[in-house]
């Protein structure tokens, strides 16, 4: 515990006499620029991966010809909707798979299965689950890892559709 005032000095004088740190150098001004650089290039960071993640979602239902989608591509956006988002991450997670599915029974093609609907619920709930503190970390990883993969299910399916089809 740090004393309030030594002889008279403010809190923060008395403290760095206290911690034997009374150097002025400018040394906390190149910690809180670090401090700001490190919180940028996190941000950064986010938001490219997000940027990705909405790109393959939505060439995903993009390339799925219009008579079989059960969502529309600029409908992935709302997922940008905050609280919102908890309720259609679900609607994403199954509509999608389901037009790939439409889709592929349309041209004959049953051995793609489901699409990724069950992974796609799964890694849904997960996400929800993984706002509830302490079970997070067990569950948050697990979500990343399995939106991961939904992704991956996602970009290959769409990869199976001739680019012919773009609407």
């Amino acid at each position: 515990m740090f004393p309030l005032s030594i002889a008279g000095n403010p809190p923060l004088l008395a403290w760095q006499e206290f911690n034997g740190n009374g150097a002025t150098d400018g040394s906390a001004a190149a910690g809180a620029a670090m401090l700001i650089i490190v919180v940028a290039l996190l941000l950064a960071a986010a938001i490219a991966m997000a940027v990705l993640v909405y790109y393959v979602l939505y060439s995903s239902v993009a390339r799925i010809p219009p008579q079989f989608r059960l969502i529309e591509p600029g409908q992935v956006f709302l997922l940008l909707i905050p609280i919102f988002n908890f309720y259609w991450l679900f609607v994403v997670n199954t509509k999608i798979p389901q037009s790939f599915r439409q889709y592929f029974a349309s041209i004959g093609r049953h051995d793609v299965g489901d699409c990724g609907e069950q992974l796609g619920l799964w890694s849904a709930t997960l996400t929800i689950v993984s706002l509830i503190p302490c079970v997070n970390f067990i569950t948050g990883p697990i979500a990343s890892i399995m939106a991961i993969v939904v992704l991956i299910k996602f970009w290959s399916l769409r990869n199976q559709i001739p680019a012919s089809k773009f609407a």
